[in-house]
């Protein structure tokens, strides 16, 4: 079997999909000599996959949202005769007439209003327009779907039904990597280099709207105007470190902590190497990912694997995710995170219980499993 794989998140930035992609198509390659492959990526991607002789990398000039996506690039792959296409994110040619298998990571760009938010109005309603079109049409063209999470199986049904029964619920996985400590020097240089401070909360992640940013920034300080009344040495000194592209989303949380008054105790950090991230995931005295509709979650298995307590939200495919590993909190009531915040920051029994519930969670998503589900569906089902 000829099988393609639209990888085109892997572009040179950092994001779920793209670590996805890279991930379970290495992974694959480890165990599936036999089949040839051909991965689309796009020209922006340096580093080169760790695959084997059956697998060819075609470049594509045209990011995976695009209108090319839906009009060009069945074209493109029409040379490579494939038996089957599978498309690592919702958006598919509608040229292409053979099986296609797509993945669905969240539905946020039809679900979430603000989705599109903070562009120029008429962009906006042409980017509204392309998803809800895009979307569906690759949906229902799909012979079956993989959905990363329940949570994400379960929208795929409310929004169409008629899918429900081709939808098949494969966890992504989490790099080993993450469970080995970093290489003393690298962490000892990624401290004094990037200044990190003595106690901090860490968010790692996007600014999207549906990553709540605010209301994690607001629940923060919170927390600093508490601390003034305990005498509790990592409150009074408490940091909060954002690793995080300050895009268009992020103009209103930078005018939110000034008028907190708390630029002072907030450190802002981006383009990080996995090394520095780790270094990051360890030093801190948590992870707030205090997020909304999020189909899987990385950030929080990363962090678990690196033994810090996770404060999540009792949202999307978090608690299934955690599986009872971290300490839930509702997104939308700051008190409610504020509380969570403290009580992780100060109650040694519960971080050392939400350490060992998290390190013993992140241990049960591998990416061989993912892979070997995958390899499965291509084998099975096409």
């Amino acid at each position: 079997m000829r099988i393609g794989i639209d990888a085109r998140y892997l572009n040179g930035e950092f994001s779920g999909i793209a670590t996805y992609s890279e991930r379970l198509i290495e992974n694959i390659a480890q165990l599936d000599t036999h089949n040839e492959y051909v991965v689309y990526v796009h020209p922006g991607l340096r580093r080169k996959l760790n695959t084997g002789a059956n697998f060819k990398i075609r470049t594509y000039n045209a990011r995976a949202v695009s209108l090319r996506t839906m009009w060009d690039f069945g074209k493109f792959i029409e040379p490579d005769r494939l038996d089957l296409l599978h498309s690592h994110f919702p958006l598919a040619p509608i040229t292409w007439e053979g099986p296609l298998l797509t993945t669905v990571h969240d539905l946020q760009a039809i679900t979430v209003p603000d989705f599109t938010a903070r562009r120029k109005w008429l962009v906006r309603k042409l980017y509204d327009l392309f998803y809800r079109f895009a979307y569906p049409v690759t949906i229902k063209r799909s012979r079956y779907i993989i959905a990363v999470s329940k949570a994400t199986a379960h929208e795929i049904a409310t929004l169409f039904p008629e899918k429900a029964h081709d939808t098949i619920v494969t966890h992504s996985g989490l790099d080993e990597s993450y469970f080995v400590p970093p290489d003393p020097q690298v962490e000892e240089e990624t401290i004094e280099k990037l200044g990190l401070p003595p106690y901090f909360v860490l968010y790692i992640g996007s600014t999207r709207p549906n990553k709540n940013l605010p209301n994690m920034i607001r629940a923060f300080g919170k927390v600093i105007e508490h601390s003034q009344n305990l005498k509790n040495d990592v409150l009074n000194n408490l940091n909060l470190v954002l690793i995080i592209n300050p895009d268009r989303f992020f103009a209103p949380c930078r005018e939110l902590i000034k008028r907190l008054g708390i630029s002072d105790r907030v450190s802002i950090y981006r383009q990080l190497s996995e090394e520095q991230i780790k270094v990051f995931y360890r030093r801190a005295r948590l992870l707030s990912f205090v997020t909304k509709n999020e189909g899987f979650g990385f950030p929080m298995l990363e962090a678990q694997a690196c033994g810090t307590p996770v404060l999540a939200a009792n949202h999307g495919a978090l608690p299934e995710i955690a599986n009872g590993s971290t300490l839930i909190v509702d997104p939308d009531d700051v008190d409610d995170i504020t509380g969570g915040l403290i009580r992780l920051l100060i109650n040694d029994s519960l971080i050392e219980q939400c350490r060992k519930a998290g390190l013993a969670n992140a241990r049960r998503y591998t990416w061989k499993s993912a892979a070997e589900r995958v390899h499965e569906i291509y084998e099975n089902l096409f």
